[in-house]
């Protein structure tokens, strides 16, 4: 019996390397239950198009372009589209059918569509499995003999493209954390190339804007010695050997459509737990203190914030602590092998798939949420189009927490934002990721001045020359000038 065909679509798919490694994933789950039809053109799309029993639009427009001409159910996939894209899904919603289906790589997607849609369409979860070359086997000593690194140093990784909102910076402060606190036998290891054409909210003025930040950074910590960098074309074997070697990595992204995440479940296949953003796609592969630690993460007017510093307790926790190590090391393994192997992500696509082909022919069409799309241009950060504004509200759902949950007690810790200068009446946050500036008053300086290490609630109201109101305060951290934690310090 012939195989029923798929039309996959991946028109302008380049230079995304995630995204064709995703692809491969597509093509390998499918081809031996259907025949794959790769298209790469309008005209290709064209001359086949009658052939297809479902289409599979993978990357590009085409699909919504012509999606009048295509007489099969249709599955969309969004690769962080829901974040990136919510206008045009609202804008094109009726072009959807209800026998159509998306697939998408987090739970937060799925709240996405949920708002995005007034009847949410089929919507299928569907996790994306660890490379299959990825298979640690050797000891993480013996793993970090091959990088000539001590046994006992604490070794951290960043495994990420390098770009503001990767946020490298972020885990460098950590690294400075952990030396001044924890340990100075402390090593980052950085694998990475750096992006300068990235086209989301990227205020760089120049090429080696941040490039050069970075280098100023760790010269001003003198961590020259504690950093030991890769670019990104490195082998499986070596990368295993990376994962492998590290006793943490730190993924502190802030990257607005970070639906998924490849490199924290590949460090959880080689047993290292995984510090990052409690947003998108980590909410659901990172389970909070038992395979690593979701850094409380919200929206505020001038961009994401998040507890950053809330996990150098976790690294406290675990070093030094061999048993409770080894009880999260067993844990990311299990995890890894029970929801993130090749077979198990292959067969729930199958599936997807068999569903989508089977599903009745419908002429329902959907209808967008209108109303999801209002926002307003932003005045805290640089001029850009779109503004984080226009991102706001669906990058608030990839949040897990917002600024709603704050409650004015001891047990309450704020912190500013990042290193800050004041000049013409306007304090400037000098974080990278998110350029902020506020207007200048005396009160709001003192404040900051008095965070700029991590400070008690109770703790700041005496230090302030004023009294202190929840309000004043309240302003600040929905601005993100300051950021908070509601548990303790040390």
């Amino acid at each position: 019996m012939a195989l029923k065909k798929i039309g996959f679509l991946c028109v302008g798919l380049k230079g995304w390397i995630s995204l064709e490694r995703t692809k491969s994933f597509y093509i390998e789950s499918l081809e031996n239950t259907y025949e794959i039809i790769l298209i790469h053109s309008e005209k290709e799309f064209f001359e086949k198009l009658d052939s297809f029993d479902i289409v599979l639009n993978f990357f590009g427009n085409l699909v919504w372009e012509h999606k009048h001409k295509i007489k099969t159910p249709v599955i969309f996939c969004l690769h962080g589209g829901a974040v990136l894209n919510y206008k045009f899904l609202v804008n094109n919603a009726e072009k959807v059918s209800a026998h159509d289906a998306f697939i998408v790589n987090c739970t937060s997607d799925i709240a996405i569509l949920k708002e995005v849609f007034v009847t949410p369409p089929n919507i299928h979860l569907l996790k994306l499995p660890i490379s299959k070359d990825i298979e640690l086997n050797y000891a993480k000593n013996d793993c970090k003999s091959v990088f000539n690194i001590n046994e006992d140093t604490l070794l951290l990784g960043y495994v990420a493209r390098i770009l503001p909102q990767k946020n490298l910076h972020h885990a460098i402060h950590m690294l400075n954390k952990v030396k001044n606190e924890i340990t100075t036998a402390v090593k980052l290891i950085v694998i990475g190339d750096y992006w300068v054409d990235y086209p989301i909210l990227n205020w760089q003025k120049t090429e080696n804007e941040y490039h050069t930040y970075i280098n100023e950074l760790i010269a001003s910590y003198q961590l020259s010695e504690n950093i030991i960098q890769f670019q990104s074309n490195l082998s499986n074997d070596e990368l295993t050997l990376c994962y492998g070697a590290l006793d943490f990595l730190i993924h502190p992204t802030n990257s607005l459509d970070e639906n998924f995440g490849y490199a924290p479940i590949e460090a959880m296949k080689c047993g290292t737990p995984v510090i990052g953003t409690a947003y998108g796609g980590l909410k659901d592969s990172i389970v909070h203190e038992k395979t690593g630690f979701l850094l409380d993460t919200w929206s505020s007017a001038s961009g994401i914030r998040s507890d950053y510093f809330s996990g150098l307790n976790f690294i406290k926790k675990l070093h030094g602590n061999s048993a409770l190590k080894q009880e999260v090391t067993n844990n990311c393994l299990e995890r890894a092998e029970a929801h993130y192997s090749f077979k198990s992500c292959a067969q729930n696509l199958v599936e997807i798939v068999n569903s989508s082909t089977n599903s009745k022919l419908s002429t329902i069409s959907m209808t967008g949420n209108l109303d999801f799309l209002t926002y307003t241009e932003n005045v805290y950060l640089p001029k850009v189009k779109p503004s984080w504004n226009y991102y706001k509200k669906v990058a608030q759902i990839y949040c897990n927490t917002s600024i709603e949950n704050i409650e004015f007690s001891s047990t309450l810790f704020l912190r500013t934002f990042s290193k800050f200068t004041i000049l013409e009446q306007q304090i400037i946050f000098e974080d990278p990721t998110w350029p902020a500036k506020i207007p200048f008053n005396t009160q709001t300086e003192e404040i900051l001045k008095a965070c700029e290490t991590t400070t008690n609630y109770n703790q700041l109201k005496e230090k302030l020359s004023f009294e202190l109101d929840h309000t004043m305060l309240l302003n600040l951290i929905s601005i993100g000038a300051l950021v908070f934690s509601q548990h303790k310090t040390p």
